[in-house]
């Protein structure tokens, strides 16, 4: 009876350490092929396209604007291309925005915000437009803090 037990021990400590060796090698595998865990759920998930991070925080009132950059991820394996963009309010102007995005790549976004106008709204956010088949609206918000 005691074999027993001791036998059932060892047998759910080596399932709980090939659990955490599992979920470290995925935590790896994301991070080496996507650049974070957020970006590998979301094409775990299926999601075509996704931005990251998607919120963005700024808070130094010494300098007018700021320029924040997001980064946008094709996680499919067709060419995406940008239909346009729409921001919230006349706070944020889009500095850099691609035409196309290559498959499976990453594209950054540039963005300068008016930081006083931004300190009055205290949250602001655009959407950017694509033709990827599921991923058609992404997206962004710059936070006051």
């Amino acid at each position: 009876m005691k074999s027993t037990k001791i036998n059932t021990a060892r047998h759910l400590l080596s399932i709980a350490g090939l659990t955490t060796l599992f979920l470290c090698t995925v935590i790896a595998v994301g991070l080496f092929f996507f650049g974070s865990v957020d970006v590998a759920k979301a094409w775990l998930t299926g999601k075509q396209a996704y931005l990251y991070p998607n919120t963005i925080r700024v808070n130094d009132e010494a300098a007018a604007t700021e320029r924040v950059n997001f980064t946008f991820h094709n996680l499919s394996s067709k060419k995406g291309t940008a239909l346009g963009h729409k921001v919230s309010c006349a706070c944020l102007f889009v500095d850099q925005m691609p035409e196309e995005f290559a498959p499976n790549s990453t594209t950054n976004i540039s963005i300068t915000v008016e930081k006083k106008q931004l300190q009055e709204l205290k949250t602001a956010s655009f959407i950017l437009f694509t033709d990827l088949p599921g991923a058609g609206t992404i997206r962004g918000q710059v936070l006051w803090e």
